[in-house]
């Protein structure tokens, strides 16, 4: 016996150790993927504001392929639009403007390359008004090669106007930057290095015509960027080997002594920059000095719209926010998986504290963690009621690490051993028969082991009223097979899921060192689970349908499902509307459990689209799919189980 007590010791305090040094994730905000960049990872990323909304479109720029392949560069050399509505991302966006573009070698290689569209801007009034240049074409025959092409477009991409003069022969990337005004986009500037006619370029007609505003020779290089400050119109930054600032609207720039910014953001107080070699910058008097308030490398940064003294910043190590106008700083977020570079930042106006994340590798949707002081109410922490359903962000580590959707839902209930228990389906820590005591707020599993002393039918996972270091008994069986039951130890955490608004409580079960965490959230229940060190499963709530009522993100992987009710049969609906522009909607039926794909395609039998393609639960479910990208006709829609297909019409009028 006292060799088996050291056993079970050593286990608790191995895994206590391993707490002790993860405790900081547990303070960390919540955050929930929204897109893989898949392996050429993500380049570049964009938001821009959408006129009369408090939202902002988000565009990224998946990385260079190694391969030449002419699909491949078509795909990834192009700018991809987020959608909404739809939780998809489009690259064929505006009219395909922002698509990469054929150019034809004939007299090298004899085949069309694809030109990639470096860098572009829309109006903040008017999301029609896109201002872009693309790279020449790299054909690999030297003075050859073709000029670089820069484009503007007045009616989000069905037709565009090149500007001539901004377009070189032969010299590559002259371009260093451009802005739009945000009151009135007939301004625009333009920054061009080429000799003679480079310079500081203006347009007060919204961009049909330009001219020299400032010709500052010498001062520019091809790093930009250029930025109007939105509280000061005439003031103007332009960012070269050093900083220069115009008060008149580009007419006349001075040197403000800084060096090399690669990004700048305007406070109501302030200005913050960051140059990629040294560290975040801040000016307090109108970009007339500029101070070093946090050293080190940093690749992205955000002032929050709708406090300025909150300001985030993207470093290789995750997400840094400060919420004192940068004088203090914690490390916000780095939970991102597989990589912490955080090479853009996003927020909604009105969002709280969620914020838009992009890695190098994936973009996430943020929100962070207050203290509050949590009742006792039991109950409330683990609301029990068939048909209840859970949604979760599933990811692992290990060997082969990877992610995924999962869901828990209630099935059935039953009274046993005088106490109502639920039977829960799903994931493996929400499985089997389960039930809450309403006296004294222990949760249940029903565990028949008939030589425990305490408790033969049941065992007590843990408490919904528990305190630090709280005593719970569980059952093991000794090596002679005898049931006994020991003691461990709980540990709490109090934090908040702000994204979903309810307070949660978090249990460490340490009887052994393959322990599991539990959060609780306020009428949510679970909301958080790890299951096994060191290689481990972490559960992070999504969204949730309790009692009738949907809190948060309920879709799995572009699917919503609408019902659980258990339905008879298979079932495929019509597309509602139909005819359609540019949205419709499918609904489908699922009896049990079954491997789904439900496929597009078009009059001539080619798949176009794939929008459900995994595992669901029995359940009815819909699908939004946006046409914006297609054009008018017959398409078909098919649904395919294990024992189930079914094909349907539908057509798209534009």
């Amino acid at each position: 016996m006292n060799l088996l007590n050291d056993t079970l010791m050593k286990k608790i305090f191995t895994l206590l150790s391993l707490l002790l040094i993860s405790l900081p994730a547990y303070t960390q905000p919540y955050s929930t993927k929204i897109l893989d960049g898949d392996s050429c990872g993500i380049k570049s990323f964009k938001a821009f504001n959408i006129p009369n909304s408090n939202y902002k479109d988000i565009y990224i720029q998946y990385g260079r392929p190694a391969s030449s392949n002419s699909f491949v560069q078509q795909r990834y050399w192009s700018w991809a639009r987020y959608n909404r509505s739809s939780n998809n991302w489009y690259i064929l966006s505006h009219n395909s403007f922002l698509h990469s573009f054929p150019f034809f070698c004939y007299w090298n290689i004899n085949s069309y390359v694809y030109t990639n569209v470096l860098d572009f801007i829309i109006s903040p009034l008017d999301t029609s008004l896109i201002l872009q240049i693309r790279e020449p074409a790299l054909c690999g025959y030297g003075l050859l090669e073709p000029k670089q092409d820069t484009r503007i477009s007045h009616n989000s991409g069905q037709t565009s106007d090149t500007l001539e003069q901004f377009c070189n022969d032969f010299a590559g990337n002259q371009c260093f930057g451009f802005d739009i005004d945000p009151v009135n986009d007939s301004i625009m500037y333009f920054g061009y290095n080429m000799v003679p006619a480079g310079g500081f370029w203006k347009s007060t007609d919204r961009g049909h015509s330009w001219f020299v505003a400032s010709t500052i020779s010498g001062i520019f290089a091809p790093t930009g960027p250029i930025k109007i400050n939105p509280y000061r119109r005439d003031d103007i930054y332009v960012s070269g080997y050093q900083v220069y600032k115009s008060t008149d609207g580009g007419l006349n720039f001075y040197n403000t002594g800084a060096s090399e910014f690669t990004q700048i953001e305007f406070a109501s107080n302030a200005i913050y920059a960051i140059s990629n070699e040294t560290g975040l910058y801040k000016s307090d008097i109108n970009g007339n000095n500029w101070n070093l308030i946090k050293p080190g490398m940093y690749r992205s940064l955000l002032v929050s719209p709708d406090n300025n003294n909150i300001i985030f910043l993207g470093s290789d190590s995750g997400l840094y926010r400060s919420i004192d106008a940068g004088a203090s700083w914690v490390l916000y977020n780095n939970n991102f998986f597989p990589s912490t570079r955080v090479i853009g930042i996003t927020k909604d106006i009105g969002s709280g504290d969620t914020v838009i994340v992009s890695t190098n590798k994936a973009i996430y949707k943020v929100w962070g963690p207050e203290i509050f002081t949590l009742d006792t109410t039991s109950l409330n922490y683990f609301p029990m009621a068939v048909g209840n359903r859970w949604i979760y962000n599933v990811y692992w580590n290990g060997p082969l690490p990877g992610s995924g959707i999962v869901a828990a839902q209630i099935v059935r209930d039953t009274i046993m051993n005088a106490k109502k228990y639920y039977l829960f389906t799903g994931v493996e820590f929400l499985n089997g028969w389960l039930s809450v005591d309403s006296v004294n707020g222990n949760l249940y599993s029903w565990f028949y082991a008939p030589g425990c002393p305490k408790n033969p039918y049941e065992e007590l996972k843990d408490s919904l009223a528990s305190n630090f270091r709280d005593t719970f008994y569980h059952c093991e069986v000794t090596p002679t097979g005898k049931r006994v039951f020991y003691d461990s130890l709980s540990f709490r955490f109090d934090t908040v899921s702000t994204a979903l608004r309810y307070k949660t409580k978090t249990f460490i079960d340490a009887i052994q060192i393959y322990g599991t965490t539990r959060g609780y959230a306020k009428n949510l229940g679970i909301c958080q689970a790890v299951i096994g060190d060191p290689y481990s499963f972490t559960f992070t709530l999504k969204g949730c349908f309790i009692n009738g009522v949907v809190y948060g993100d309920t879709t799995m992987v572009g699917i919503e499902q609408t019902s659980t009710v258990i339905p008879k049969e298979f079932s495929l609906s019509q597309n509602y509307p139909n005819p359609f522009n540019p949205s419709t909607t499918i609904e489908f039926d699922i009896p049990n459990k079954s491997f789904v794909t439900l496929s597009l395609y078009d009059i001539t039998g080619r798949e176009v689209e794939s929008l459900v393609n995994e595992l669901v639960s029995p359940g009815r479910y819909r699908v939004l799919w946006n046409a914006e990208n297609y054009s008018s006709g017959v398409y078909f829609y098919t649904i395919k189980t294990e024992s189930f297909q079914q094909t349907k019409r539908m057509v798209l009028v534009k």
